[in-house]
C-alpha cells in the first residue's frame, strides 16, 4: 500500500514537499495513522477499502499539521508570535479538507451534533381533543 500511495503522490500531488522530505519511517507512520483515522471516523464511507487518492491526501495533510494545530487540539484559542496574533478556532482538523469536501461533511462533524427536543402538552398546541 505504501508503494501505491508513493506513486499516487509522486504523479498527482503538486504540494508534496512534506512527503518528499520525510524518511521511510515517517512515511510508514503517517500512512498507518491515516488508515487508522479514516477507518475510525469514516468507517461508513469506506465499507471495503480506502481509495488511494483519499489515503494520499490524508497522509499529506497529517504531515502538514504543525504545532499550531496541535495546540488548538489542546484547547488553545489564541496565539501571538512576533506581533502577529492568530485566533485558532477549536474546529477538529483530524480529517483533511479534500475528504471533507468529497463527502460534503460539515466542519464540526467529529465534535458531535447537538440535538434539541421540545416537549409540549396538548393544551399548549391548540389542538382539539380531551384536555385531561
Amino acid at each position: 500500500m505504501l508503494e501505491q500511495v508513493r506513486t499516487y503522490i509522486d504523479e498527482n500531488i503538486l504540494q508534496s514537499s512534506v512527503w518528499d522530505k520525510a524518511d521511510e519511517k515517517i512515511r510508514k507512520k503517517a500512512l498507518n495513522n491515516a488508515v487508522r483515522i479514516l477507518n475510525t471516523f469514516l468507517k461508513k464511507y469506506y465499507p471495503n477499502e480506502i481509495p488511494i487518492d483519499h489515503l494520499a491526501e490524508q497522509v499529506i495533510w497529517m504531515l502538514k499539521i504543525d504545532d499550531t494545530l496541535q495546540r488548538s487540539e489542546l484547547g488553545i484559542t489564541y496565539i501571538q508570535v512576533d506581533g502577529v496574533s492568530m485566533n485558532i478556532s477549536n474546529i477538529d482538523r483530524t480529517i483533511c479538507p479534500y475528504i471533507m469536501k468529497v463527502f460534503n461533511l460539515p466542519p464540526g462533524f467529529l465534535s458531535g451534533r447537538r440535538v434539541g427536543r421540545y416537549d409540549f402538552t396538548t393544551k399548549d398546541t391548540f389542538r382539539g381533543g380531551c384536555i385531561c
